[in-house]
């Protein structure tokens, strides 16, 4: 990954201190959006990472979480983790995904 410096992100074009790609959200953060989903590049390349290492698709992890909605976010976190075998980083990622995008505080 490279390193911030002098402004701009080393390696990059003079000027550049961001990807031609991003999109600003409405806070003034940048986010670099897939032309296969509308998640953040690097949730998803994330996701590739917990599918191929848990061999099943995301939206199947979200299905589990489906039954457990009632739970706070580090309990949905412990069951992936106790029942499942994933680690606390790939069930941390999957149960925020799953909570932001159905709105669950």
């Amino acid at each position: 990954m490279s390193e911030k410096t002098s402004g701009r992100l080393q390696g990059w074009p003079p000027g550049l201190d961001r990807r031609p790609d991003a999109e600003r959200d409405q806070a003034g953060s940048y986010h670099y959006i897939s032309a296969m989903t509308e998640r953040p590049a690097g949730i998803v390349s994330y996701f590739a990472a917990i599918e191929k290492k848990h061999g099943k698709p995301i939206d199947e992890w979200f299905a589990v979480l489906e039954s457990h909605q009632d739970l706070a976010h580090m309990e949905m976190v412990r069951l992936l983790k106790a029942d499942y075998g994933i680690g606390h980083g790939h069930a941390n990622a999957i149960v925020g995904t799953f909570r932001t995008e159905r709105g669950i505080t």
